[in-house]
């Protein structure tokens, strides 16, 4: 479960899949990772971290004694270090009150079901399954004492409000303002 909220163990992954679908992928899918990035960054760079600072939460493991808190082992390759035991440690809060992280909103949840939703609206059919592996990064937040279990819902909601808002209006701009390009990709959501 940790492994799901460990970028570390991802982005490596993650980079040579999109390298490869942009490379050999149609006009259509390299636009989708055009809307896919704008999205993950209004969704992270602006509405996450904005109401992080300003909603100002700490963490639980920041808070409260006692936390159970999971994490892999930073000490190699994030790949391989996921089939290695778990580290797991009781939270000890500092008395200085220092805060080295936010708790609300979940960044990791809101831009996972943000790129379920902008993916579902794109592709369509069987992509709403991506909500499952979404799910999975949601729970792994809580399960890795990083997120209190009341930020979760709001994250979700908020995730799938930017996938949707998102991709429909990039879809509206680029019906308006590129339409010399239409004969690529006449939409850039599934009709």
């Amino acid at each position: 479960m940790v492994a799901f909220s460990s970028l570390p163990v991802w982005t490596p992954i993650f980079a040579i899949l999109i390298v490869a679908l942009i490379w050999k992928g149609t006009w259509r899918v390299r636009l989708f990772f055009v809307v896919l990035g704008v999205t993950i960054a209004v969704n992270d760079g602006i509405v996450a971290r904005t109401l992080k600072h300003t909603v100002n939460r700490p963490r639980p493991h920041q808070t409260e004694l006692g936390i159970v808190t999971r994490s892999i082992h930073r000490d190699g390759i994030a790949q391989i270090a996921i089939f290695k035991p778990i580290r797991i440690r009781d939270s000890k809060p500092s008395e200085k009150g220092t805060i080295e992280g936010r708790s609300f909103p979940s960044a990791h949840t809101m831009n996972t079901f943000a790129a379920a939703t902008a993916t579902f609206l794109c592709f369509g059919r069987w992509w709403w399954l991506l909500y499952l592996p979404a799910s999975l990064v949601a729970y792994s937040r809580v399960y890795t004492g990083s997120h209190w279990p009341s930020d979760i819902p709001p994250s979700i909601a908020m995730g799938v409000l930017f996938g949707w808002l998102v991709p429909v209006l990039l879809n509206r701009a680029w019906k308006t303002y590129g339409a010399r390009f239409h004969h690529l990709c006449p939409s850039l959501l599934k009709n």
